[in-house]
């Protein structure tokens, strides 16, 4: 099949995107479409990888969320331990 483009307008790259949407969105509804199985289970796979990035991502916000949490919690500790030094060698008479 050829397509010819007779206006000679130049298509905008962001009208493209929705002019494909609407051609398969008509290729969807016709029953005869020979296509319409493939581009139903394409759907399908498509459905199913966006959701499998939306749950990676939610690890991801997680995995950051405990990665910050963790840094506090050393900076914490880290902080003890000087001030815990420093108790310690005041007691044993040292000067800092």
């Amino acid at each position: 099949m050829k397509v010819v483009n007779e206006t000679k307008k130049i298509v905008k790259k962001e009208n493209l995107p929705q002019i494909l949407e609407r051609i398969f969105a008509v290729c969807k509804e016709d029953p005869n479409f020979y296509l319409k199985e493939r581009i139903e289970e394409t759907d399908n796979k498509i459905n199913k990888l966006n959701i499998r990035i939306e749950k990676f991502d939610n690890l991801l916000k997680e995995a950051q969320s405990i990665k910050l949490n963790l840094k506090k919690r050393i900076e914490n500790l880290d902080q003890k331990n000087e001030e815990t030094k420093e108790n310690i060698l005041e007691e044993l008479g040292s000067e800092i």
